[in-house]
């Protein structure tokens, strides 16, 4: 089995950009097709929200990605607690990964559509609120998928932490 690492880098001033990747692999090489036919695929989308701390944004939000073709969402700048986890599970109908921030900065989350083959065999929080990564298995494919919400200064340490960590996986 063959495992696939992927880093999403989304800087914080990015509001409202939807970056897609569309996956296929065989034999180790990330190919858009074989003899003609379409290998098996997986979209993400990585979405910084510029918090969604308000129900009535979240849910605005939330409902125009349901909409949209990926099955995998990484969302950045969630401005998720403890205490929204509730409401944003009741707002979306698969699986939601938190990492959460405080409730006016920072966060992490991954959304998994229900209507997905999707197993999810592992999920870390490298950096609270900043960084977690998730290990899933689709369509046979070990895939490393790594939310990364970095810092707007100088610092350094995050993303050497992120990088560290994912590549000690895809190993």
């Amino acid at each position: 089995m063959v495992t696939i690492t992927l880093l999403v880098l989304l800087i914080s001033w990015t509001t409202f950009l939807v970056n897609i990747i569309t996956i296929k692999q065989s034999q180790n090489l990330i190919i858009m097709e074989e003899n003609n036919r379409p290998m098996p695929s997986l979209r993400v989308g990585s979405f910084n929200c510029n918090g969604l701390g308000n129900r009535n944004k979240r849910d605005v939000v939330l409902r125009w990605l349901k909409n949209k073709p990926e099955e995998i969402i990484l969302l950045q700048e969630t401005h998720t607690t403890s205490s929204t986890e509730e409401d944003w599970k009741k707002s979306w109908d698969g699986e939601i990964l938190f990492n959460h921030g405080t409730s006016n900065s920072t966060g992490v989350n991954f959304l998994f559509k229900s209507n997905t083959n999707i197993k999810i065999c592992d999920h870390k929080i490298i950096e609270q609120g900043r960084t977690s990564l998730v290990e899933i298995e689709y369509e046979s494919i070990k895939y490393c998928l790594v939310n990364l919400y970095c810092p707007n200064n100088n610092e350094t340490s995050v993303v050497e932490n992120t990088f560290s960590e994912a590549l000690g996986r895809s190993r």
